[in-house]
């Protein structure tokens, strides 16, 4: 499992994903953060070194909750395209 996240959130996490193995987190330093530059280097960057070497990925999409039939509906693909990178 690769994952990218901010300084805060690794703060909030870590206790959660120090119980997984086999996990990779990609933070940005302070640094990166407060520069707008490198913290765009930083996130492509990382998500290159993500990518590398896979075949195959995963990407979590948010159900469509359906309120007529109290169903859920699969995640549509275009919310990706709204992801910043």
């Amino acid at each position: 499992v690769k994952l990218h996240c901010t300084p805060e959130s690794y703060e909030r996490l870590l206790p959660i994903l120090s119980m997984w193995g086999n996990v990779e987190i990609y933070c940005a330093n302070e640094e990166e953060v407060d520069d707008p530059d490198l913290g765009e280097h930083f996130k492509i960057s990382s998500f290159v070194s993500m990518l590398t070497g896979l075949k195959k990925l995963g990407i979590p999409l948010t159900p469509q909750y359906q309120g007529e039939t109290k169903t859920y509906e699969k995640g549509k693909a275009m919310e990706v395209e709204t992801w910043p990178l």
